[in-house]
């Protein structure tokens, strides 16, 4: 923006300057022409009136008449209004490619900035985007952080069973085979014992009376006087 505005300010004084230039080119050329006519320098118009220049000799030996020019200040390329002309017309031309430069800088420029609001709101969403995949990525991590936590603390709690189990079961006494029969050992007890519970909780049905039950045996009674 900033030098698009330089540029801008430069090519108004340079069309600025062309004007100034074009208008005084002008005023000079029309003071010459007036005179030159006047003088019989150069031709007039049909309106205008008719005056041949005086044509002075090679060696002229008096200077009784008027002055006139004595090269045609219209000639080409070297009259004084010729020249005067064709620098008018560069600075003309000066004046119209700077205008176009301007109007071309100005397109151009515009361009830009559209493209440049473009790329902007590309690289904002991109930036929103990239911030809310960061947020999740943070949420992960945490979610991530919280679960080794956990597993962390499983595997040192069962850890710490194993140590408690390795006396009894690798360090003791007894393998394998030995505590396996014993246990098969207990298990069978166990089950004759409940056996034996069983049987002795269950009714026992009533036998009739046999014959020397009925009878009963004397029983004497001995008297002392």
């Amino acid at each position: 923006t900033e030098i698009r505005e330089i540029g801008k300010e430069e090519n108004k004084l340079a069309i600025k300057d062309a004007e100034d230039a074009q208008t005084a080119l002008a005023n000079a050329i029309a003071v010459l022409e007036t005179f030159y006519k006047e003088s019989g320098g150069m031709k007039k118009e049909s309106w205008e009136f008719v005056q041949e220049p005086v044509k002075l000799p090679e060696n002229p030996s008096t200077w009784d008449s008027g002055y006139t020019s004595v090269a045609d200040p219209a000639a080409q390329p070297d009259g004084i209004v010729s020249v005067l002309k064709a620098v008018a017309s560069d600075f003309a031309e000066m004046e119209s490619q700077t205008m176009a430069q301007e109007e071309s800088d100005q397109v151009a420029f515009e361009e830009d900035m559209k493209e440049c609001k473009i790329e902007q709101a590309r690289r904002t969403s991109e930036s929103k985007e990239k911030a809310a995949e960061e947020k999740r990525t943070v949420e992960k991590q945490r979610s991530m952080e919280a679960s080794r936590k956990s597993v962390a603390g499983e595997l040192e709690a069962t850890e710490q069973y194993f140590k408690d189990l390795h006396p009894a079961c690798i360090d003791g006494s007894s393998s394998y085979e030995d505590r396996k029969a014993a246990r098969s050992e207990e298990i069978e007890a166990l089950k004759n014992a409940q056996g034996l519970l069983q049987d002795a909780f269950k009714e026992k049905p009533e036998e009739p009376p046999t014959f020397l039950q009925r009878r009963r045996p004397a029983v004497g009674v001995l008297r002392t006087d």
